[in-house]
């Protein structure tokens, strides 16, 4: 589950999974009233209301396989 945060003017400021992270390559600080509304949804946002994006490089098969 994730939600696409949009400003005042219609532009996609963030997209946010459910345990905070950033998605869709997207990163910065919610608004208040968004990290409000998100965190009564369900979703786990910081309190510094930071959404992050991570590239994990691709470690091989090897890690799903043991």
């Amino acid at each position: 589950m994730h939600a696409h945060v949009y400003g005042r003017k219609g532009g996609q400021l963030a997209v946010v999974n459910a345990n905070g992270t950033g998605s869709h390559g997207s990163k910065g600080r919610l608004h208040p009233r968004d990290a409000d509304a998100l965190a009564k949804q369900g979703f786990n946002i910081r309190a510094d209301r930071i959404v992050e994006w991570w590239v994990v490089p691709d470690l091989g098969p090897e890690i799903l396989y043991g």
